[in-house]
C-alpha cells in the first residue's frame, strides 16, 4: 500500500474521474445510483456476454426474436415452458402418393412436448381419384398418432355415387383431430385408405400441429391434462403445491367463481322482480 500512497493521494485530491463501479465484497454496484449500464451505441451493435466455466449466455439488443438471446443448451426446463404453446408443420409437394386397401401414411410431423397436454392436428390434401360407373369408389382420410391405423372416431370418407359417370375426380380435403398427448416425443400422421377400381393419388398435402398445455374444462371437477408431472423433478419451490393439492385449489377457485356468477344472476333476478312488483303496486294504487 505504501508503494502506491502517492497515487491514492492523487486520486483523492485531484478530482480524478471515478471508475463508475464500487466493489462491495460479494457484489459490484454502480458508484452513482442514478447511473445505468449501457452496451453499444447508435453506431455500434450492443451485445452482452455472460461467461462461466462451462457455458455462456449472449444478449443482442439490436436483434429481434430468438436471435436476440443465446442461452446454454437445455437452460430452459420443461416446467418453465409449461404454459408455452407451440407448433410445427410438414408438407408433401408433388408427391403422387398412392393409397390402397391398407391404411397408408401420407405425410407426418414429429413434435417434442415439454409437458402433457393437447395437440390440435390439421391436415389438408389434394385427392385425385378415378371412378367408374356401377362400381364402389371411396377414399378415407384422417390424422392419427399411428402410421397404419386411424384414430378412434377420427376418419372421414370421400365417396362417388354408384351411378356417377366414369370420370377422374379431384378434390381438396381437410381433416383434423384433437389429441391428448404425453410429454416428450410424439409423431402425427395424415393417413389414407381406399376402396375403388384404381388406387387414388395424393399430390399435395400439409400437416400442421398446434400444442397447448391445458384445456378449458367443461366443469370444475374435470381434470386438466396440463398439470405437470413432477416425477424425478425438483423444480417446484417450497411454496408451490403438489399436483393433487394444485388440482384441488383449481377446483376450489373455479367453484367459487361459478358460485359468484350464480349469486350475481340471482341478485339481478330478485331486483327485477322487486322493480316489477313495485310498478304493479303503483298502478293498482292509481286505479
Amino acid at each position: 500500500h505504501a508503494q502506491h500512497a502517492d497515487t491514492a493521494d492523487y486520486v483523492v485530491n485531484s478530482g480524478a474521474t471515478p471508475s463508475g463501479w464500487v466493489d462491495e465484497g460479494i457484489t459490484v454496484t454502480l458508484e452513482t445510483n442514478t447511473d445505468r449500464v449501457k452496451i453499444g451505441s447508435a453506431t455500434e451493435s450492443g451485445r452482452l456476454y455472460l461467461e462461466g466455466p462451462a457455458s455462456s449466455a449472449s444478449f443482442a439488443m439490436n436483434l429481434y426474436g430468438d436471435a436476440s438471446v443465446d442461452l446454454p443448451y437445455s437452460s430452459i426446463s420443461a416446467l418453465e415452458m409449461y404454459n408455452e404453446a407451440g407448433g410445427g408443420f410438414d408438407t408433401l409437394l408433388g408427391g403422387g402418393v398412392g393409397i390402397g386397401a391398407t391404411v397408408t401414411p401420407i405425410v407426418s410431423r414429429a413434435m417434442t412436448f415439454p409437458t402433457s397436454g393437447y395437440a390440435l392436428v390439421i391436415a389438408t390434401t389434394e385427392l385425385a381419384i378415378f371412378h367408374q360407373v356401377s362400381t364402389t369408389t371411396t377414399a378415407t382420410l384422417g390424422v392419427s398418432m399411428q402410421s397404419n391405423a386411424f384414430a378412434n372416431n377420427q376418419k372421414y370418407t370421400w365417396a362417388a355415387d354408384y351411378n356417377a359417370p366414369t370420370a377422374n375426380f379431384f378434390d381438396i380435403i381437410t381433416v383434423h383431430g384433437f389429441f391428448n398427448v404425453p410429454s416428450g416425443l410424439s409423431t402425427f400422421y395424415l393417413v389414407g385408405q381406399a376402396n375403388c377400381l384404381y388406387n387414388p393419388n395424393i399430390y399435395e398435402a400439409q400437416i400442421s400441429v398446434l400444442f397447448v398445455p391445458t384445456n378449458y374444462r367443461m366443469n370444475p371437477t374435470e381434470p386438466s391434462a396440463g398439470l405437470p408431472d413432477i416425477g424425478g423433478r425438483d423444480e417446484f419451490d417450497a411454496n408451490q403445491l403438489p399436483p393433487d393439492a394444485l388440482l384441488q385449489e383449481m377446483v376450489k377457485r373455479e367453484t367459487a367463481s361459478i358460485r359468484a356468477e350464480y349469486d350475481a344472476r340471482l341478485d339481478a333476478i330478485q331486483r327485477q322482480m322487486l322493480e316489477l312488483l313495485g310498478s304493479q303496486s303503483t298502478e293498482n294504487a292509481g286505479k
